[in-house]
């Protein structure tokens, strides 16, 4: 007899995930106008701050892969799986 698992947890699981970890994308952009009144920044400070903070997450997302091995960070320590 086998038993049929469903993926409706793990899909519903993966969206929750995704739609939690949007918020620390979008916060930075939404605060910046907060910012640049509150730490007196021109727009030139301004940009080059968001253009770092994005450079992060491209760092990052070039980072997953390394030598054809998918590498999986987990806070700075990179684990690597085949």
């Amino acid at each position: 007899m086998s038993t049929k698992i469903s993926p409706i947890p793990l899909i519903v699981a993966l969206c929750a995930a995704e739609i939690a970890s949007m918020p620390g994308v979008a916060a930075f952009p939404a605060l910046l106008p907060t910012f640049i009144g509150e730490w007196q920044l021109t727009n030139t400070d301004a940009g080059w701050i968001n253009g770092i903070y994005f450079a992060g997450y491209l760092a990052v997302g070039f980072g997953e892969y390394e030598g054809g091995k998918h590498v999986v960070g987990h806070g700075g320590a990179s684990h690597s799986r085949s």
